[in-house]
């Protein structure tokens, strides 16, 4: 039975044809891949969003769930009901701020996280 060391040392050694070969299959079966990743999406939404809320924001699906509950699924700025929610978070921190409906947190994007600008806006619109 091979080590680990072994296993480390001929992949150092055949890499370059080990990386062909996996390229070369992922190309063959891309359609087969894709199928897979669209069924295991389906049939686990709530791991897919759990994932993408831990390498994003650093929380669980429980607390952002919490959060939802907290804000009784209303957005933090319009109150309208959220479908779906947005996490809004400082992007030079990345500290959370709250959940937002995707109209109110796209228009913040669209500002810039500026309070200049949202005070432009608001004197603009007045």
């Amino acid at each position: 039975m091979a080590t680990k060391e072994q296993n480390k040392r001929h992949y150092w050694k055949h890499r370059e044809r080990l990386l062909a070969n996996q390229k070369a299959y992922y190309q063959k079966n891309i359609d087969k891949r894709r199928a897979y990743a669209r069924n295991y999406t389906a049939k686990n939404p709530d791991k897919r969003l759990h994932c993408r809320l831990r390498s994003e924001f650093g929380i669980t699906l429980q607390q952002f769930q919490d959060m939802i509950v907290a804000q009784q699924n209303r957005c933090a700025i319009c109150w309208h009901e959220m479908s779906p929610a947005c996490v809004d978070h400082d992007h030079e921190t990345g500290e959370i701020r709250g959940l937002l409906c995707y109209s109110c947190n796209a228009g913040i994007g669209m500002l810039k996280d500026d309070p200049q600008l949202f005070r432009a806006a608001i004197t603009y619109v007045s």
